[in-house]
């Protein structure tokens, strides 16, 4: 059946698609950044950047952070619709973003390696991160289960209360 809602005027594409005062940027994905195929268009996403901070050369100091969060996906490849609820794999992935947002998403995809992150239906919360870093995410690797089951970091410093009679003190090492 025709839909009055699939119709558009002459010469439509993404452009009656798009909000006022945005923009749509097509970003280069592949099974992995695109989320394995299971981006369809008016999901929303977040995209992460990994990349080597200005005046560091150390590989090892490289960091990934969001630098844009809840972006509506506008198409896939080059389709505006779902294909019968199965995984698309695309080669490009085109975002609804702001003026600023794809200035940011353009130096993104030229600085470094970006990751799309699908968002649940309804999630609009902006989270803020400080980012992770090689060092930080390794740390991460070594934390273990405290009694409760809650994850315990092991301390960077050991503390141990020395009672002497009513004396109390804390000795670290």
């Amino acid at each position: 059946p025709i839909l009055e809602s699939r119709l558009a005027g002459e010469g439509a594409g993404l452009t009656v698609r798009l909000e006022a005062g945005k923009r749509a940027v097509a970003v280069r994905v592949d099974e992995i950044i695109g989320v394995s195929g299971f981006i369809v268009p008016d999901d929303r996403v977040d995209v992460i950047v990994t990349t080597t901070p200005p005046g560091s050369t150390n590989p090892d100091n490289r960091i990934a952070k969001i630098v844009l969060q809840n972006k509506r996906v506008l198409s896939v490849a080059q389709s505006t619709e779902q294909k019968d609820g199965k995984p698309q794999l695309a080669r490009s992935i085109t975002l609804e973003v702001s003026p600023e947002d794809a200035e940011k998403l353009s130096l993104a995809s030229q600085e470094g390696q970006i990751v799309l992150a699908l968002r649940a239906l309804g999630d609009d919360a902006q989270t803020v991160t400080s980012g992770i870093r090689k060092g930080d995410l390794l740390a991460i690797a070594s934390v273990r289960k405290g009694p409760s089951g809650a994850v315990v970091r092991a301390p960077e410093k050991y503390r141990v209360e020395v009672i002497q009679g009513h004396d109390r003190k804390v000795v670290e090492f």
